[in-house]
């Protein structure tokens, strides 16, 4: 943290979470005081369960404590910073320019987190490390070679992990076999570099350096063979090569289980793409009054207008659909870099037009909302203002039909090669309204879309009887295809739930438990892929 506008004073930081019912931010931990430093560096950690399912916004405020032990009222602010949990959990490591209403430029703050791994069978290995032709460091002798492995910390600094036994009179030692958990070798970062350094035993208890070399988690338990280098001997001696070579045997008790937050610390891009369903508005408003072609959709569209409550949005209030929109679109555009989300509509067609739109993707009545090839929008409030629009121009069709939107979503999945180099997930969310009209054209681009880089949520919306889409929710029989191919399903990639059904009771909990019940799955869902095709986790990321 750098406060050099406020000079030396008694910083603490104060950290806060959202309330998603009441709306307010609650304390949930502090750090240690600081005195006479304008860059202080505070090391008291701060435990946040982190969830897949959740936004979990977060304000840290950055105080002059001049009440030690007090509240955060009564401390002087120095500013705020606000960020989610998932950005931090998704880079491990953000800065972000402290902000006051009364100052320009109170200081910089750079948070630093670290995922606590679960500790099991998986994690758990066993190395061997034999040497050869080390170089001779005792004068009467060969060498008495130990080795100390350590691995980088945040602060840039190596910590010792294990010590090996001194093997004495040698230049080939074999040690023997050791095991660690890799909680304790790089704590789920299989990137982390660690350090491998080789040293000659002396009586006097001081140390002779042989040489060292930096490797990580992947390279070993890839079993390599590394040399061992000595900067001081490579300055002097220019036909210097290296201190001797070191072979490592590597054993896993289990498979490595890696986690969502590995991927997407690793660089795995997630995109949103939303549908929404217009069907079943237009039962509630077209009655025998069918012959307006001016009805719309909404009622502050003018014309005739609906009042089943799935579409009507009176004056910009919200309506269930754009709950359901909001609850789930906030949390997955999280993980979305460039916020970008692509948006289509179903059942639907002109307001001047009986017909079902033929201006879609193609003729299949798939309609763009949003801009450019993939119909995108920016952010939550982007998808939210171009379905008002919709609204107001454009009318429900008679039915409705979800496999052309699931057919142009594969192609767009089918379109971006997926690799160890270049990691991509997508996430349809659809919000359904009407009855399906064609659940066996829908479970054979279902079939297909399970062997491609992305997971379906339908979203059910009303309180009509959704029973024949839950059977599109696979969780216990996998579908099959109709179209005469026999084909499989290869995973469970759909999550059907609907909205204010009787678990959805307190208004104030509708939003926050609809999101955790349509995207929990998800994270599995991506994982699972990954490792079919034996994708790991790639570099982490910081920003």
């Amino acid at each position: 943290m750098n406060l050099a506008y406020f000079g030396k004073c008694n910083a603490q930081v104060y950290v806060l979470m959202k309330d998603v019912h009441s709306n307010k931010y609650n304390e949930i931990g502090k750090t240690e005081i600081i005195s006479s430093s304008d860059c202080p560096q505070f090391v008291t950690p701060l435990r946040i369960q982190y969830d897949f399912t959740r936004s979990q916004q977060l304000k840290i405020s950055v105080v002059n404590a001049c009440k030690p032990g007090g509240v955060l009222s009564e401390q002087d602010l120095i500013g705020d910073v606000l960020c989610t949990v998932p950005e931090i959990a998704r880079f491990m490591a953000i800065t972000r320019q402290i902000k006051h209403i009364a100052y320009k430029e109170p200081g910089v703050l750079r948070v630093i987190a670290e995922e606590i791994q679960q500790q099991d069978d998986s994690g758990r290995m066993t190395v061997t490390f034999t040497g050869s032709n080390l170089d001779k460091k005792d004068f009467f002798g060969k060498s008495d070679p130990y080795f100390l492995l350590s691995r980088l910390q945040h602060d840039s600094t190596f910590s010792p992990i294990y010590k090996s036994e001194v093997i004495k009179r040698t230049l080939d030692p074999h040690w023997r076999p050791f095991s660690m958990d890799l909680q304790t070798i790089c704590n789920g970062d299989y990137t982390r570099p660690i350090k491998f350094e080789c040293l000659d035993w002396n009586i006097s208890g001081k140390p002779s350096f042989i040489g060292e070399a930096t490797f990580n988690f992947h390279e070993l338990q890839s079993n390599i063979t590394f040399p061992l280098l000595n900067s001081s001997l490579s300055l002097k001696k220019s036909s210097y090569t290296n201190s001797g070579t070191i072979t490592s045997l590597t054993e896993m008790s289990r498979d490595l289980r890696y986690t969502f937050l590995d991927y997407l610390r690793g660089g795995c891009s997630i995109s949103l793409l939303v549908g929404i369903d217009f069907t079943n508005a237009w039962d509630a408003a077209v009655h025998d009054d069918d012959k307006d072609n001016n009805n719309s959709i909404s009622s502050s569209g003018g014309g005739g207008g609906v009042t089943d409550g799935k579409h009507t949005d009176t004056n910009n209030n919200t309506n269930e659909t754009i709950q359901a929109l909001r609850s789930v679109c906030q949390i997955l555009n999280e993980y979305d870099d460039d916020k970008k989300i692509s948006l289509f509509g179903i059942g639907m067609r002109q307001l001047d037009d009986r017909k079902a739109s033929s201006s879609g993707v193609g003729d299949d009545g798939v309609i763009p909302l949003g801009e450019g090839m993939l119909s995108e929008v920016v952010g939550v409030d982007g998808v939210v203002k171009a379905y008002r629009d919709a609204t107001k121009n454009w009318r429900p069709a008679p039915i409705v039909k979800l496999s052309p939107l699931i057919r142009h979503v594969n192609e767009i999945c089918s379109s971006v090669s997926v690799s160890q180099d270049r990691q991509h997930y997508f996430i349809l969310l659809v919000v359904v309204t009407g009855e399906v009209h064609d659940m066996d054209s829908a479970i054979n681009e279902i079939v297909k879309a399970s062997r491609l880089p992305l997971s379906i949520v339908l979203v059910g919306v009303g309180s009509r009887d959704f029973s024949a889409e839950r059977v599109l929710d696979a969780d216990d029989t996998r579908l099959r295809s109709s179209d005469g191919s026999g084909e499989v399903q290869e995973r469970d990639n759909v999550q059907f739930v609907q909205y204010l059904s009787e678990k959805y009771e307190t208004a104030a909990s509708n939003e926050d438990l609809l999101a955790e019940d349509t995207l929990k799955e998800i994270p599995a869902q991506l994982i699972g892929w990954m490792a079919k095709r034996k994708i790991i986790p790639g570099k982490k990321q910081t920003v």
